[in-house]
């Protein structure tokens, strides 16, 4: 066998990062892939050494094995890094290991998009449609592709879903950009057009949109927010909400709530919910809507809680300005795709301090994890099964979080579901 300590970090990425592309490569392949890149000349063995200690070989006959509906995937943390390729545009096929080839631009990044109203207002918003802004600017953390708000945009403006926010903007009180966005909304202003900004506050695109209707909105407030601001006009009887995809209990009450925009001397009232863990916790959130369905508030809880599942964790997440992105002007390589995807993973999906890994890192702790996958109420629900002393558990049920925030949807119309095993 070959001496694997004499081999450069760089050539042991590129035979990892090469075998988690395309898993069928042979060891006689990935030893002539070495030559031609890096003129050195390796031995099968010592590929084999390097693949086996990262968790990277297929035996012969390995197949996935079918029980009940399950399906076992033993490298299912490629779909990390499927959810990356799927949010610039990729086709997301978790059955097939292959990661696709790079699309022109797919990693431009949108920062936020304004809508202007046929009344002359215009409103901010982040591309990741967490909340209102005053001005474009905003932290690299709420930036997205392309793809991925044009998904959002068809599901507002063509399907006509309520716009689904992280939160309500504004601590001691609403900010007019907020309470503005709202009551455009409920009082029916017809949005024009729609323009799409990337990180250095230039236009991108501008999207028209013909139709005028009053829009329907859901927003997270929460309890230390607006305390003089508010009144809560009325709070029913708390009963127990199981919210099944996170294995949650909670408590559910309706609710409604008059909000004030001093500045402004402007007020309304919604209708909502109010989630706590139990009796004897506090308030957790607040979710407050315009819906004049006959909605329960499990359903609003619900609707919320599938798109923004981490609450006090996720505001946690949303208040760090993570400055850690791809370069807006990076236009990779295919053959550097993956290494892409994992610098797009590490920005969109996992904890601060993720920046400096390198792949072979990555690719130990997560990409290489395996899992299983089943078919649940209408979700096909991803469970990883990493051993029991794994180092990184906690981070890998953040990333699962993350993961879900995205709202991965298949094209047969499955939800994507990430959880860990433990």
């Amino acid at each position: 066998m070959g001496v694997i300590y004499k081999l450069k970090p760089e050539i042991q990425d590129y035979i990892l990062q090469k075998r988690a592309a395309e898993p069928n490569l042979g060891c006689r392949k990935l030893a002539a892939l070495v030559l031609e890149e890096f003129q050195v000349e390796i031995s099968k063995s010592s590929i084999n050494f390097i693949i086996q200690e990262k968790g990277l070989s297929m035996p012969v006959g390995r197949r996935r094995k079918h029980r009940r509906g399950i399906e076992q995937a033993p490298e299912l943390g490629l779909a990390i890094l499927k959810a990356a390729d799927y949010l610039a545009g990729g086709n997301l096929s978790l059955l097939n290991s292959q990661i696709p080839q790079l699309s022109p631009g797919a990693f431009q990044e949108v920062s936020s998009l304004k809508l202007t109203c046929a009344d002359g207002a215009s409103f901010y918003l982040d591309a990741q449609l967490r909340t209102v802004w005053p001005l474009p600017h905003l932290p690299r953390c709420f930036f997205t592709t392309p793809y991925n708000i044009k998904s959002y945009i068809n599901k507002y403006f063509q399907q006509d879903l309520p716009f689904l926010l992280f939160m309500a903007a504004g601590y001691t009180a609403p900010t007019k950009e907020f309470f503005g966005f709202i009551s455009s909304l409920d009082q029916g202003q017809k949005i024009t057009q729609i323009t799409l900004f990337n990180p250095k506050g230039e236009e991108l695109e501008t999207i028209p949109i013909e139709q005028e209707k009053r829009r329907g909105f859901i927003f997270g407030l929460w309890p230390w927010q607006f305390p003089e601001c508010r009144q809560v006009k009325r709070r029913g009887e708390f009963r127990p909400y199981y919210f099944w995809p996170l294995k949650e209990d909670f408590l559910v009450a309706d609710s409604e709530v008059e909000l004030v925009q001093p500045s402004e001397n402007k007020r309304v009232t919604l209708k909502g919910c109010t989630l706590k863990r139990s009796a004897q916790d506090k308030i957790e959130l607040l979710i407050l809507s315009n819906l004049t369905l006959q909605n329960s508030p499990e359903e609003l809880a619900q609707r919320y809680l599938s798109h923004w599942p981490n609450l006090e964790e996720g505001f946690g997440d949303y208040s760090r300005k993570i400055e850690f992105s791809l370069s807006p002007t990076e236009n990779p390589s295919p053959q550097d795709y993956l290494r892409v995807l994992d610098l797009y993973a590490r920005q969109c999906f996992f904890p601060r301090g993720y920046e400096t890994k390198d792949f072979s890192t990555m690719q130990a702790q997560f990409y290489g994890l395996p899992g299983q996958i089943k078919k649940q109420k209408g979700q096909l629900l991803l469970t990883f099964k990493p051993p029991q002393d794994h180092p990184c558990l906690k981070d890998l049920v953040y990333v699962c979080r993350r993961l879900n925030e995205k709202e991965i949807v298949l094209s047969d119309g499955q939800r994507l579901w990430f959880e860990t095993a433990f």
